[in-house]
């Protein structure tokens, strides 16, 4: 009996399925391809100060103990694609939680295709809304998180001031990537 895709999924695709996985979602979605050949492009675009500087801030917090992204090498690529996605959408510019994103699309794809994998999962798949002044998804989805578990652990959880907010913020705006193993959030 063959394995299905969601169960090969769920248990590790590996690394170089993963890849291969990743790019064939790009070619599928217009958004990547464009955005990856804007790259270059958006570069030489100026981001505001704030935005920059918070960039800066954030790379030496993004993964501090890989190799990649402890050194300069990683930490300026994840500059790169950070700035061009400032540079790309300045309603959004850059916040909190999505170097960890940019991060985990840089430990598997060349630059111009973390960025246009960014661009997809921001733009395509709508974590752009994450970001938003407002934060209306997140909020909706902590409501629904909330919602799914079972009844008397939320009760509990909420009875001693433990909300959806406090755990899952992270969760969900940095893809799982920030308080789990890369192998579990690049699934």
């Amino acid at each position: 009996m063959h394995m299905g895709v969601g169960k090969r999924v769920f248990e590790g695709a590996p690394r170089q399925m993963r890849v291969e996985l990743w790019k064939s979602s790009l070619q599928r979605r217009g958004v990547g391809v464009a955005a990856a050949k804007s790259f270059e492009h958006l570069l030489e675009v100026e981001v505001g100060d704030e935005a920059g500087a918070d960039i800066d801030k954030d790379l030496a917090r993004t993964f501090p103990t890989t190799r990649r992204f402890a050194g300069s090498e990683g930490q300026a690529a994840l500059r790169r694609v950070l700035r061009a996605y400032a540079a790309l959408d300045p309603e959004v510019g850059y916040c909190q939680g999505m170097n960890f994103v940019g991060a985990l699309l840089l430990s598997y794809l060349p630059e111009a295709e973390a960025f246009g994998a960014l661009v997809v999962l921001m733009q395509d798949r709508g974590l752009r809304r994450y970001y938003s002044t407002d934060m209306a998804l997140l909020q909706a989805h902590f409501w629904q998180l909330g919602r799914l578990m079972p009844p008397q652990l939320c009760a509990r959880l909420e009875g001693v001031g433990v909300t959806p907010s406090l755990y899952a913020a992270s969760w969900l705006m940095t893809c799982y990537s920030a308080d789990f193993p890369l192998s579990f959030s690049a699934r």
